[in-house]
């Protein structure tokens, strides 16, 4: 079908995909001991896109997390870690649950690719109101920090638990294997770095982890 403006022959193209909201995972587990809660991570503003040759969509990364009866509480993960657009394989993945700060509620976290070999992965918290933050970690800039990660989930059970934080592995092309370990500093509310190994060779602050 065509049409004759002004003219010109202007062809009748078929209109761009909708944007939408689609669930990417949901997951239910208890912050206390008697506070039961679901949360649910989206895309809203999704769009159908071919990524790598598999079916995906793309769109701003947002939380809803459900406490108990009360409603939904949404809070744009996009927004906290700077990423506007993130893309998601039309696959069916899990929430990885832990408590990485040490505070007794569990957190969790959600990563993309980042390079060939790993992941970038943030960690988030959920406070009693039911709004997620973002748990700081050591970082180059004003951008967030993130884990530079050797796994290619869209949410990592490969962080490692320490006693006074976390600890995770990764393969870096120019330098091989490296193993990262972060301590929670409970007074600034944020992960400090205390070592890398590289190597077998334990490292510190002077080799900047990535």
């Amino acid at each position: 079908m065509s049409v004759l403006l002004a003219g010109a022959l202007l062809l009748a193209l078929p209109a761009p995909p909708k944007a939408s909201r689609v669930t990417l995972s949901e997951g239910r587990l208890h912050l206390a001991r008697n506070q039961p809660v679901r949360l649910a991570l989206n895309l809203v503003g999704a769009k159908p896109i071919t990524w790598m040759g598999f079916e995906a969509h793309e769109g701003r990364l947002v939380a809803a997390v459900k406490l108990g009866r009360k409603t939904w509480v949404e809070t744009d993960i996009s927004d906290l870690i700077e990423e506007p657009t993130m893309s998601f394989i039309d696959d069916p993945w899990d929430i990885a649950f832990a408590d990485y700060n040490h505070d007794g509620r569990l957190d969790f976290n959600v990563g993309k690719q980042c390079g060939s070999n790993n992941f970038c992965y943030w960690l988030f918290t959920i406070d009693p109101t039911g709004r997620v933050h973002l748990l700081p970690l050591p970082g180059a800039g004003n951008r967030p920090g993130f884990l530079w990660l050797g796994d290619d989930a869209y949410s990592t059970s490969q962080i490692e638990l320490t006693t006074d934080g976390i600890a995770y592995s990764g393969y870096d092309p120019a330098q091989g294997g490296f193993r990262v370990r972060l301590r929670w500093d409970r007074e600034a509310k944020a992960f400090i770095r205390v070592g890398k190994s590289l190597g077998g060779a334990e490292a510190g602050d002077k080799n900047h982890a990535p």
